[in-house]
């Protein structure tokens, strides 16, 4: 049986240009994971990652990596619909993050969709497929969902605990010079407003390979694609503990020993960020840190139990700022309780410490809101059918503030085009930049005047 995964990647509308979390960036190389250990089990796979099918012959079964594609999501699972209907496709499954979050939906929506691989893909499919070659009833498999007697069944397969006996996953090349790398799955934390848990069914759960099998994988990506920059695209690179901390710091040990003159970017928490361990980091390579702030409000932090503290949050900036680290923060201006005080708060903690640098940046700090997902302990959905719940801001000076620099700084994210982390010192960048932070700053001193109201006459200073 011919096997397509098909990973499309995601379009964006206008309306969307900044809206970035719609999936966890670690599930970029979940379509490859899954045609590697497709292929090291003898089978013949088409991994196709453009918008369109490559002509079909033979019936294929179709596995489509269902990233949540915003409006286009209905659009196309129907397209792929009209093929299983035109008997052009055997089979049709979805997986990923948010199938495996919305498995009974999907297939009450889409009933030609013949079942949904609910969490880690690579062995479920396997099973799935070894099933189907053979002629043999696939339903029941673990790890697959799929509606009987208008029911929806599944009996769960477990999370993948051993990563280091997957194979590597197969690439159909680097992103702009970037090779992504996976060196562990799922996260410990526990954020209210995250969406990384979809692919453990909600559970807390932090897997890590070892720092040998991360480095073999990386000499082999140097090697076949001449990588010289790797990025951790892990929703926690270090992992939770003194252990986490010992396996970094062997895994930063071993790229210097090995792969020496790489350089590398990840994503982490504040509280992972200690000298000692990122002077070993920078010393192997490491030159990018995403850093999950999300505020320096504490009612914030506490709200969405981030279970940090803003001295924790101000401290690991400092630190990665004393490294000479390219820093981009994971941050939350806008929440819909958010208050004034908030954002006063945040705004003036971000210029303290240097961290509007650049339009894009700048831009995208400003005017950040957390979304709504059904599934997150945020959403007010429950059963409802929509992904994502209306924004309604509690205190009204907040939505006329976000109101009004929201189209601001999508405007200037939609002109700069990331072309301005490219040279964030031109003149041309520093004048938008500054012209943007004092845009903001005289929009929310306007609220606060007007959430303070007028003065009494009382209340007026003779000083004046």
């Amino acid at each position: 049986m011919k096997i397509i995964l098909f990973d499309p990647p995601v379009r964006r509308s206008l309306a969307r240009y900044d809206d970035v979390v719609n999936t966890p960036l670690s599930s970029c190389l979940l379509a490859g994971y899954a045609a590697a250990s497709l292929q090291a089990a003898g089978f013949e796979v088409d991994l196709v990652v453009r918008q369109k099918l490559p002509p079909l012959f033979d019936r294929p079964l179709i596995a489509l990596h269902l990233v949540y594609q915003w409006e286009y999501t209905p659009s196309l699972l129907k397209r792929l619909g009209r093929l299983k209907e035109e008997n052009r496709i055997a089979h049709l499954f979805v997986f990923g993050f948010y199938p495996s979050a919305f498995f009974e939906r999907l297939l009450e929506e889409y009933p030609f969709l013949d079942g949904v691989i609910v969490g880690d893909p690579e062995e479920t499919l396997l099973q799935l497929v070894n099933r189907l070659t053979r002629h043999e009833e696939w339903r029941g498999t673990e790890g697959v969902a799929f509606r009987e007697a208008g029911q929806t069944c599944l009996v769960p397969r477990p999370d993948e605990k051993d990563l280091d006996r997957l194979p590597f996953p197969r690439r159909t090349g680097l992103s702009r010079g970037t090779a992504y790398l996976l060196g562990s799955r799922g996260c410990y934390g526990q954020c209210r407003f995250c969406t990384i848990h979809f692919l453990s069914r909600g559970r807390s759960h932090w897997r890590g390979r070892s720092p040998e099998n991360i480095v073999d994988e990386m000499v082999q990506v140097r090697k076949d694609w001449d990588a010289r920059y790797f990025y951790f695209a892990d929703p926690n690179f270090c992992g939770p503990g003194k252990k986490g901390r010992e396996r970094v710091a062997r895994l930063a040990h071993l790229i210097r020993m090995r792969l020496p003159g790489v350089t590398f970017g990840m994503e982490c928490r504040a509280d992972n960020v200690e000298e000692a361990l990122f002077a070993e980091l920078t010393a192997a390579g490491l030159r990018d840190v995403f850093l999950g702030v999300e505020s320096f409000s504490q009612r914030m932090l506490d709200r969405f139990r981030k279970g940090l503290t803003v001295e924790q949050n101000i401290r690991a900036v400092e630190i990665l700022q004393r490294f000479g680290i390219n820093l981009s923060l994971g941050f939350i201006m806008f929440e819909k309780e958010s208050t004034l005080d908030d954002v006063r708060t945040n705004f003036d903690t971000l210029r303290r410490l240097d961290l509007l640098t650049h339009p894009s940046n700048t831009a995208h700090l400003l005017s950040h809101r957390v979304f709504l997902f059904q599934g997150t302990a945020f959403s007010p959905l429950g059963k409802a059918k929509d992904y994502e719940a209306p924004y309604v801001f509690d205190e009204e000076e907040v939505r006329i503030l976000y109101d009004t620099i929201y189209s601001r700084c999508r405007r200037v994210m939609r002109e700069m085009d990331g072309a301005d982390y490219e040279d964030p010192g031109h003149p041309r960048y520093r004048k938008t930049n500054q012209s943007l932070i004092g845009y903001f700053e005289a929009a929310l001193a306007r609220r606060e005047e007007a959430k303070q109201g007028p003065l009494l006459k009382d209340e007026v200073s003779c000083e004046g």
